[in-house]
């Protein structure tokens, strides 16, 4: 049985703070009017796009350089280019999960 219901008194410091423990408000509006969280996730697919056309675009300079480079070579400019798709991959992954 809680103690409020026995009669027993909680000691100020066993009292719950306001707001402390309180799952965030999902409903937090901007001034315009609109929903915070349904601006950030528009902004999250229009960075999305952008970023998927920039991986599309080095994905293509990647495939002309292999092409160019030939089977025995191994050049520090293609590492780079892989390194750079891997950060973009990465960005869309990361806004994805959250």
């Amino acid at each position: 049985m809680p103690a409020q219901q026995s009669g027993q008194k909680i000691p100020p410091d066993l009292m719950p703070v306001p707001g402390v423990h309180e799952p965030p408000d999902d409903n937090v509006h901007l001034p315009s009017g609109k929903l915070q969280r349904d601006e950030i996730l528009k902004a999250d697919y229009e960075q999305n796009l952008k970023d998927a056309r920039s991986l599309i675009e080095a994905a293509k300079a990647l495939e002309s350089d292999l092409e160019k480079s030939g089977p025995s070579v191994l050049s520090l400019g293609l590492m780079k280019k892989l390194d750079d798709l891997e950060k973009i991959t990465r960005r869309i992954r990361n806004r994805m999960r959250h």
